[in-house]
């Protein structure tokens, strides 16, 4: 009823403000762009409302997206380099190049520092002079040398400059500039990249083609490719820089890279990705962050300060970022291999390699080569390795076997196991050797839960003799209960001193579903892919690491939960509902009010300067396919 009387006053509203001709209709209206205005269109304009005027973002076909692909790279006597590429729609048909919205190309060559150890940087052949206009120095006092693109004075006017097409479905761009290669070089990878954009009918699609070549016509043997653009979309959705144009991280090395004076003048800080990528993801956690911000300036002067980034996960997994790529897998083991102190560095930004300076007794390698005497791959990836990831760190695991008794008004008893799996070596383990084991009871299933609580098992549970343990529940269901009722396991062990203190808990809370009232369980909905969480928080441990399953956390963070017990006199308080809070939290530094949580012992947790690193519209980046948007499920409690 209530959707039928917002349908009416839109329309009213609609038709008060445009009238009823067709004309109005097919601009602002018809959002779904059927030709028609329609209820349809109504639930659109909702979904706006909710959402602060965003949508998800529409979806490109195949056809409409821009395909490029360099075949080969020609170094003619006027060193003007002549790139031959391929350019056509996701169907395969040919794209007039006149009608790209940009076109950029760049040519680095990849020195090895040390060809027997394996080191690599990019340096690039484009470059141009930059001074600083803002920050601390006085303008014009610090100069760069950036590396940037030839970019062939076009497309101009409607015109494909400095492109020829081949006749054959390829065509020809050569650079506008002059690239001069020593003759010490022409041993060396060379890698070409582009930046294409193609605009049809308002929408822009991208493509960053790379091509590796050595110009003396021997085979490619080197490359340096640590990481690849899906390993940063697990957390970044469509990861898209410079105006959202740049995608590939194999084209943002060749800029960003450590040649001398490649640096953000106005900052003085450095712009090689190494370094940057390091410090912005370290952020908050630098140890310089305390006295110092990490500051880059960006196009028109635009401050971008990162000393206030949280890493969403433990800064430690290293592997999260570094997998290599298809083609070269192994280079996901780079990072441990071929330390170095513009690496080591950038995180810790407290060790002065000139000086030596926060180094152990002030000594410090002369070449990187060198860092491997005292840090081998294996010591490196001890000092990285999470305690919990440690092969023989103690996994808690739990099933609820059964749960009996569940009729309206009877007191269930639970049948679960618990056993720890140390090295391989399965074991059963007692309740009461632990720090905490605990069930929890919530229900109904549908309509969101409205009624939980939680109960201390530890001692107090029945071995049965055959490895299973049981528990009844010190309180019985509500007299009114009806439908199907959850019940969830937490348990935590004490810390382990070799595993700095850690505690070892359940590797994921087991829900059982028991019907109350129903002929057969209904679980809850669901609603979010936790796999998906961990793909940005590797593994996501709450309250004490205790909690680490969407299917238990909603058990306590229902509709009508608010944290009203924890908040101090005169406060008001927030509301825990999963859904409310989690979008609250994701959404952070861009809600419009304030949004603290107070939690254990009272202690405050604010979230205003959370910063979401993936598309905010995206909502499938946490979701199941179809669980968001309107309308809602029936029977949907309404968040107090």
């Amino acid at each position: 009823m209530f959707i039928q009387r917002v349908f009416l006053i839109l329309t009213m509203v609609i038709t008060l403000v445009f009238g009823t001709g067709v004309g109005w209709s097919q601009e602002s209206a018809d959002l779904d762009r059927s030709g028609f205005v329609d209820a349809q269109d109504q639930l659109l304009l909702l979904e706006q409302w909710q959402t602060g005027g965003t949508f998800a973002p529409d979806v490109v076909e195949a056809e409409e997206q821009v395909d490029v692909a360099i075949m080969d790279v020609a170094l003619p006597a006027d060193n003007r380099p002549e790139v031959t590429f391929t350019l056509m729609d996701g169907a395969g048909n040919p794209i007039d190049p006149a009608s790209l919205r940009t076109y950029r190309f760049i040519i680095a060559k990849l020195i090895e520092d040390d060809p027997v150890e394996g080191y690599t940087q990019y340096q690039s052949y484009n470059t141009v002079e930059a001074s600083n206009e803002v920050g601390d120095e006085p303008p014009g006092t610090v100069m760069a040398t950036q590396a940037t693109y030839d970019s062939g004075r076009g497309p101009s006017g409607g015109m494909a400059v400095n492109i020829t097409d081949n006749g054959d479905g390829t065509f020809t761009y050569k650079f506008a500039d002059e690239v001069v290669i020593a003759p010490a070089d022409m041993g060396l990878t060379h890698t070409v990249g582009a930046q294409i954009e193609y605009n049809l009918d308002g929408r822009v699609t991208d493509a960053n083609p790379l091509f590796n070549f050595v110009p003396s016509g021997a085979p490619v043997s080197t490359v340096r490719e640590l990481t690849n653009v899906m390993t940063c979309n697990a957390c970044h959705t469509d990861l898209g820089i410079h105006g959202g144009h740049r995608k590939e991280v194999g084209l943002c090395i060749l800029c960003h890279n450590p040649a001398e004076g490649n640096i953000d003048p106005d900052s003085g800080n450095p712009i090689d990705m190494t370094e940057m990528i390091h410090k912005i993801h370290m952020g908050a956690n630098l140890p310089s962050a305390p006295t110092e911000e990490f500051v880059i300036y960006g196009f028109m002067n635009s401050e971008h300060n990162y000393s206030h980034v949280h890493y969403p996960m433990d800064i430690r997994n290293c592997e999260s970022c570094h997998t290599g790529t298809d083609s070269n897998p192994d280079q996901a083991d780079f990072w441990k291999e071929h330390p170095s102190r513009r690496a080591c560095g950038s995180c810790h930004d407290d060790v002065n390699f000139d000086t030596g300076e926060g180094h152990s007794d002030n000594n410090f390698p002369a070449v990187d080569a060198a860092c491997k005497t005292c840090h081998p791959a294996a010591a490196i990836e001890s000092s990285h390795q999470i305690p919990r990831k440690e092969e023989d760190f103690p996994l808690l695991m739990s099933e609820i076997l059964s749960v009996a008794a569940t009729t309206p008004g009877a007191t269930p008893t639970v049948t679960f196991n618990l056993t720890q799996d140390v090295d391989g070596v399965v074991t059963d383990v007692d309740p009461g050797s632990l720090n905490r084991v605990a069930v929890t009871v919530a229900g109904p299933t549908v309509g969101d839960y409205d009624m939980f609580w939680t109960e201390t098992i530890g001692g107090n549970a029945t071995d049965n003799g055959d490895g299973t343990l049981t528990y009844m529940l010190s309180q019985a269901l509500p007299d009114e209960a009806m439908g199907t009722w959850a019940f969830g396991l937490e348990a935590r062990g004490d810390g382990i001193e070799d595993f700095e203190g850690e505690r070892p808990s359940l590797v994921q809370n087991p829900v059982h579903y028991a019907a109350v009232t129903d002929a057969a369980p209904v679980p809850r909905r669901e609603v979010v892919d936790f796999a998906k969480c961990n793909l940005c928080h590797d593994e996501l441990r709450l309250h004490g690491t205790l909690r680490v399953s969407y299917e238990y956390c909603i058990l306590c963070h229902k509709p009508n939960g608010t944290d009203i017990s924890r908040v101090p006199e005169g406060v008001d308080p927030s509301t825990i509902n999963f859904k409310d809070m989690i979008h609250k939290i994701h959404r952070g530094a861009d809600l419009n009010t304030d949004y603290t949580v107070y939690g254990f012992g009272g202690t405050p947790h604010n979230y205003n300067e959370v910063h979401f690193p993936g598309e905010m519209n995206r909502c499938d980046v946490c979701h199941e396919e179809g669980t968001y948007g309107l309308p809602t499920p029936a029977g949907t409690a309404p968040t107090i």
